[in-house]
Parts: C-alpha cells; sequence; structure tokens
C-alpha cells in the first residue's frame, strides 16, 4: 500500500468515526418533536430532553442570603439553570434578561410558580452573596442566586457536564470560560435535559408550561 492509500485510508476511518458520533450525540440529545423524538417523551420545541433523567449527587452550595442551598430545594417543581459569572460582558446578562422574559411569559399561563429560576456563579472569588444579589434582582428579583467553594461548585457541574475554567487576562485580571447551554430540572432533583443558544423565550416558556401542566 502507497503512502497516497495510507492516507486515504486513515481519512476514510476517521470520517467514518466522526459520523458515528454525530449520528450517537443527535439520538442522544434529539429534540423531543418532530421526527426524531423520543417515544413516550412530550413533544417540546426547544427542550433537548433525556431519554432518562439523570440522577445528581447530594451538593450543598450557598444562597446569596447565606443559607444553603442542596438537592431539597430542586424538589417539587421543574428549575432552569444557569451556570455562570456576574462580571461576564454578554453571554450572562443576555441570557439572565432572557430568563426573566420566560418568567413573564410564564406568568401569562399561571405557570411562574412551577418553575425556579436558578443562576449559579462560577466566580466565588469575586461574586459574594450580596453582589449575586443585586446582579440577579437587576433581571429579576424572583432568580434564586447561589455559588460555593470552587470543590463544591464542581460536584454539581461535572454531575451536570456544565464546564468552567479561570483564564488569566493580559492586561491583568482574569475572566471564566463557560458552559452556556441552560440546564433542565425535574421536580425530582434529577437533571431532565438542557436548553441550548440561541434562546427564545417563547419557546422556552412553551415547554416548561407544558412540562409543569403534565407533570412530566
Amino acid at each position: 500500500m502507497t503512502n497516497q492509500q495510507r492516507i486515504l485510508v486513515i481519512l476514510a476511518i476517521a470520517i467514518a468515526l466522526a459520523a458515528g458520533l454525530w449520528v450517537g450525540q443527535r439520538q442522544f440529545l434529539a429534540p423531543a418533536s418532530g421526527p426524531t423524538a423520543i417515544p413516550g417523551q412530550p413533544q417540546t420545541q426547544a427542550a433537548l430532553l433525556y431519554p432518562v433523567p439523570r440522577q445528581i449527587p447530594a451538593f450543598e452550595l450557598m444562597r446569596a442570603d447565606g443559607s444553603p442551598f442542596t438537592n431539597a430545594d430542586l424538589a417539587g417543581h421543574w428549575t432552569l439553570a444557569f451556570f455562570g459569572f456576574t462580571h461576564c460582558p454578554d453571554i450572562c446578562p443576555d441570557t439572565l434578561a432572557r430568563m426573566a422574559e420566560v418568567r413573564k411569559q410564564l406568568a401569562r399561563r399561571d405557570a411562574a410558580d412551577a418553575v425556579t429560576m436558578l443562576f449559579v456563579s462560577v466566580d466565588p472569588a469575586r461574586d459574594s452573596g450580596e453582589v449575586i444579589q443585586r446582579y440577579v434582582a437587576f433581571f429579576d428579583p424572583a432568580i434564586v442566586g447561589v455559588t460555593g467553594e470552587p470543590a463544591k461548585l464542581d460536584v454539581l457541574t461535572n454531575a451536570l457536564g456544565i464546564v468552567h475554567r479561570k483564564v488569566e487576562l493580559q492586561g491583568g485580571g482574569y475572566t471564566i470560560d463557560h458552559s452556556s447551554q441552560l440546564v433542565l430540572l425535574d421536580p425530582e432533583g434529577r437533571q431532565a435535559g438542557i436548553f441550548r443558544p440561541p434562546f427564545d423565550p417563547a419557546k422556552l416558556a412553551a415547554d416548561l408550561a407544558m412540562l409543569a401542566g403534565s407533570g412530566s
């Protein structure tokens, strides 16, 4: 076999592997609507529902007022969670604004109390409880703000597949690179799925109201 033939074979294998991975991801995270809907799952407009909700290990974070926030606080209602930080220049404020709009639309559907909006800061060094409280209140006082020590944050972020890392800036200081999806948690405190950006508040509200109404 010539070198050129070897290269062609390697490329063919790589393409086949990539295609298989892509298909597998689509089957696992396919939106539950249309021809790719997961059998038995509610039909959604934007939510990517998991075939089986994922259990979350025991965790303990801290609310803005200093009280603990644990698995027990996820029980009995749906939760839409976003992981970011208050010094975030664009993605975080845009996402929090959209979450606030989702709450408004849920209120019009009499479903606002069935869904908790949760902001988790992955920058505990700068985001004290007071800072977080002011930040979320700017968008909607009903948004729950929490954070925790890095090791305690990692328990939850690792379980939910949230990536975050500190990045030093050339001029001094730092920023945080982090995942941008919204995490959907069910009334049993399990990860039921995710919403991927860009976020359409109307579609998110429709999905959340439907899920809350169905009890699924």
